[in-house]
């Protein structure tokens, strides 16, 4: 077939209005596991503090005379008391006059829409931040204050490889980090002994959060049961493990696109509390021209009651 001569097709045509979808596709992945899941608190000031304390280990020889005199008292043991500082995450954005009049197809260039947008950019950041192998900074004029991440507070319960050196000892407030050693295999050797030092040291764990190539490892330990069930006459394959029985307890088990890839977190979340100084807020900021400015703001920081109720696994293969 041939096209009639002197035919006006859509190809010569110039007046055609576009067509343009009013549904803003994000594909930006918005999960935050541990900011989620992390107990919340608030605080009054840029370094905040609380106190860890332990029982004496039990002994099986604790009998008595009856009738017996005290003759010296059992020392009392002092809590331990740590800290930490506050951090402050911003996100902030200018749009003209003009582009606010304009019409936008979903309302991408109107200022509730970017709103939106950073306060997920900013809850990102702070998961990032949280987890980061990073140490406490008091911070300065010159300096921005850094609340220590969750790695720097988590050397008794651990394993690591040989080469991997674990952050030095802190009372005040956790400043070091985490060297790393070579990468191995994620395996459920690992996994079982970390969960067999935290249970010696008191703790409960509930979850083990993993990048997503070790959730992946993670699904694939001889320790996990695949399992199939019927549904509607055909067959579901659960190829995932998010459960683990272990011999301490059930956990459940966790992907974060966010934490380190190279390491896998043990977590009693009764132990983990982000504490709030300033809650969220969108401030405006004053005009300097034809234009609208906003900032939005948040400042925060990371309570681990006790170390000795969480462990890591450091060094992990990623690839």
């Amino acid at each position: 077939m041939a096209v009639e001569t002197n035919s006006f097709l859509k190809y010569d045509a110039v007046g055609i209005r576009e067509q343009l979808s009013d549904v803003i596709h994000n594909i930006s992945p918005r999960e935050t596991p541990f900011l989620s899941n992390a107990k919340k608190g608030t605080v009054q000031n840029t370094f905040f503090e609380w106190q860890k304390d332990s029982l004496a280990s039990a002994v099986s020889t604790n009998q008595q005379l009856e009738g017996d005199n005290i003759a010296t008292h059992t020392a009392v043991v002092a809590t331990v008391r740590t800290g930490n500082y506050t951090e402050i995450a911003r996100k902030d954005f200018s749009i003209s006059e003009t582009t606010k009049a304009v019409r936008s197809a979903g309302g991408a260039n109107s200022p509730g829409y970017i709103a939106a947008k950073l306060g997920a950019e900013i809850k990102r950041d702070q998961e990032t931040s949280l987890l980061a192998n990073k140490g406490a900074v008091a911070g300065s004029s010159g300096a921005a204050r850094k609340t220590a991440g969750l790695p720097a507070f988590l050397r008794t319960n651990y394993n690591k490889d040989a080469g991997g050196v674990i952050p030095d000892a802190y009372t005040t407030a956790p400043t070091d980090t985490w060297d790393n050693g070579t990468q191995r295999a994620f395996t459920e050797t690992i996994v079982k002994d970390v969960l067999l030092q935290v249970y010696n040291s008191g703790g409960d764990c509930s979850t083990i959060m993993v990048g997503p190539f070790n959730k992946q490892v993670f699904s694939g330990f001889d320790g996990i049961v695949e399992l199939t069930k019927a549904v509607a006459g055909q067959a579901t394959i659960v190829g995932a493990a998010n459960v683990y029985v272990s011999d301490f307890g059930t956990l459940s088990v966790v992907p974060n696109r966010f934490q380190p890839a190279r390491t896998a977190f043990f977590i009693d979340w009764s132990k983990c509390k982000v504490n709030v100084l300033r809650p969220y807020k969108m401030v405006d900021l004053a005009k300097n021209g034809d234009n609208e400015r906003h900032m939005m703001v948040v400042e925060y920081g990371l309570e681990v009651g006790t170390d000795a109720a969480l462990g890591i696994a450091t060094d992990l293969t990623t690839a």
